[in-house]
């Protein structure tokens, strides 16, 4: 039987960025480092942008994301497993299908973000990039955009694992 979590909800996703907002310049780097020891591959994947010609501020919006992201998913489920590079090129795999279907129209953008899992988080990062004015097009904003969300796609099928191994034991 394929058990699913319930998609984390706007309560969590407030406190979630509340709590990073809170948080102190050092504290901040603390908490990175709390995640690069749970979830190296996630951490690595966006720190890398600055190898890919991202600048510093938009990496920092990377890393700002990538928090939020995490302790709403540790908040909502305490044990995730390791996200493996697989997982993350599986991810990566399917943001290019989706855009592929929404460019050729077999799928809407808003449709996109109705079947999403998890589609309130999808929505806090569409809402930030525009406030944050990282959408418009240019290949860096791509390139964060894109990692971002490979890396959203990866913490939610890590939190898909996590719920089907609970009900194996």
């Amino acid at each position: 039987m394929l058990w699913i979590m319930k998609p984390i909800d706007k309560a969590g996703i407030a406190q979630s960025i509340n709590f990073i907002q809170s948080l102190t310049a050092e504290e901040k780097i603390e908490y990175c480092e709390n995640i690069r020891e749970l979830q190296p591959y996630a951490f690595l994947s966006v720190v890398a942008l600055l190898q890919e010609d991202v600048s510093v501020s938009n990496v920092d919006h990377g890393m700002n994301l990538l928090m939020v992201i995490h302790h709403a998913f540790y908040s909502h489920c305490r044990s995730l497993p390791l996200i493996t590079v697989d997982m993350l090129r599986d991810a990566l795999d399917g943001n290019a299908a989706m855009m592929q279907s929404i460019g050729r129209g077999w799928l809407s953008h808003d449709r996109s973000v109705a079947i999403y899992p998890e589609k309130i988080m999808l929505t806090v990062i569409i809402c930030y990039i525009k406030v944050n004015n990282l959408g418009s097009p240019c290949k860096e904003n791509e390139r964060l955009i894109t990692r971002i969300k490979m890396v959203l796609d990866a913490y939610g099928k890590a939190k898909h694992v996590a719920a089907n191994s609970i009900w194996l034991h």
